[in-house]
């Protein structure tokens, strides 16, 4: 029965590695999601741009043209 708890540990550590992996991954998608940028975009931080301007660009991607 001795030989049963190594196994059982080595599960338990390899298990923990692939948690530990999971959730470094995750937190680079989440950084990653945050600081990537739109096509075509310059390096005008989105965050300092007003609500007009934020939806201008968003029609813009989808070109779609406003009448004048």
């Amino acid at each position: 029965m001795a030989g049963r708890s190594s196994t059982t540990l080595k599960k338990r550590q390899k298990e923990m590695a692939r948690q530990d992996k999971q959730r470094d991954k995750l937190e680079k998608r989440a950084i990653r999601k945050t600081t990537e940028k739109l096509p075509g975009e310059k390096d005008d931080d989105i965050a300092e741009l007003t609500m007009a301007e934020q939806i201008a660009r968003e029609i813009a991607a989808d070109g779609f043209i406003l009448p004048r």
